[in-house]
């Protein structure tokens, strides 16, 4: 599964970097959730990083109904997890 969900953010990562963003793969929770790091970098506006965030969930979700994703932000308004 690491290497698929790998190969979908890839995919995504172009415009991510475009909004001033980065995104990675991080070690799976103890239960088995896919941990998504979403880090802006230069001011992403509050509406863009949850436009990426519904982006790489959906990806992830067509490939993994079922699964659980974790969000870590680093963003001021918006929490640590979803």
């Amino acid at each position: 599964m690491d290497a698929r969900i790998e190969e979908i953010l890839t995919t995504l990562r172009p415009g991510i970097k475009a909004d001033g963003g980065i995104v990675e793969q991080l070690n799976p929770t103890e239960h088995g959730s896919i941990r998504i790091h979403l880090k802006e970098t230069c001011g992403m506006c509050y509406g863009v990083l949850w436009t990426h965030r519904l982006r790489i969930e959906r990806a992830i979700k067509e490939s993994y109904p079922q699964a659980e994703i974790v969000f870590v932000t680093n963003h001021n308004q918006g929490g640590n997890a979803g």
